[in-house]
């Protein structure tokens, strides 16, 4: 498990630096600028305003500079929030973006559990099909037009969650939940696979024969075993509570890093854009860190390799 670990802090600089370096040359190969609004500056001013921003630079000098700022843990000033950088929005909003996510987390967990142990138990039963009827329809339904749903029904309608900000306990749930379905629904459905492979297992079947309750059965010994490819998933998951939050920030006015950087992206605002991808980035580095250990300690073969 070591030399996992050692391997993967090893590659993370090579990443993150692939990560800048793409994200960086994606931003200039994309035409228009910054302040190319709808109404033109006129030239004097654009050209004061883009030599403050070192934008008349040439393209290598901008690069140098821009991953001297990541390495020395500056991201720049934003163009679009005066006065603020990039680390500060980040410093800001990243802590409410972490809360939502780990929420949505727990949601996606305990519901996965849920329905994907029902289905297996009673597979080919009413159960199973309500509960693969719900999967489905929770992974082919888009964050926004979910949430858009639950707004409608739990805010406006029936008036028990507010529909929007992010002030208190209450104003977590319709977030966390609209974001969570999604991997919930898939994470039920693995679950469910993983108990129909396991239940067919010699284990299973002498547990069985010693006469032990079936509810023992399926909590000690099946779903222990079926949990484990559900390890292996997380890091992907993490991957879409990051997409997710986005378009679940922005539709509930959340104060998050999705919500200023679908901002920043309307803007044009380079350092904004780079620095939030960053972060994102090193998350999911570090997300997939964590589930490889936790992996490698389920399955002891894994860290020997």
């Amino acid at each position: 498990m070591r030399r996992l670990l050692f391997r993967r802090l090893l590659a993370a600089p090579l990443v993150l630096l692939a990560v800048s370096t793409l994200t960086f040359f994606l931003m200039r190969a994309v035409p228009g600028g910054p302040f190319d609004v709808e109404k033109p500056l006129p030239p004097a001013i654009k050209a004061n305003i883009e030599a403050k921003y070192r934008l008349n630079d040439p393209f290598w000098l901008q690069y140098a500079s821009y991953i001297g700022g990541v390495l020395r843990g500056d991201l720049g000033p934003s163009y679009k929030y005066v006065n603020r950088s990039v680390t500060d929005i980040v410093r800001a909003t990243l802590p409410v973006s972490a809360a939502l996510g780990a929420l949505a987390l727990v949601v996606s967990l305990i519901m996965g559990l849920i329905f994907g142990t029902l289905a297996g138990a009673f597979s080919g039963t009413w159960v199973d099909r309500t509960s693969l009827f719900l999967a489905t329809l929770g992974i082919a339904l888009p964050g926004f037009l979910l949430g858009a749903v639950v707004i409608l029904v739990f805010a406006h309608n029936l008036r028990i969650f507010p529909p929007a900000l992010w002030e208190g306990a209450r104003h977590m749930i319709l977030p966390a939940v609209t974001l969570g379905i999604g991997p919930a629904a898939y994470l039920a459905r693995l679950i469910r696979s993983g108990i129909l492979e396991t239940m067919h297992q010699d284990f299973i079947r002498t547990a069985k024969a010693k006469g032990l309750h079936p509810a023992k059965v399926m909590l000690f010994h099946v779903l222990g075993n079926a949990l484990t490819p559900v390890i292996s998933v997380l890091g992907p998951l993490t991957a879409a509570f990051v997409t997710g939050s986005f378009v679940v920030e922005y539709l509930f006015s959340i104060p998050g890093m999705g919500k200023y950087f679908v901002d920043s992206v309307a803007n044009r605002d380079y350092p904004l854009i780079m620095g939030v991808t960053l972060v994102y980035g090193v998350i999911l580095y570090a997300a997939n860190i964590v589930v490889d250990i936790l992996y490698a300690w389920a399955d002891p073969r894994v860290g020997r390799e």
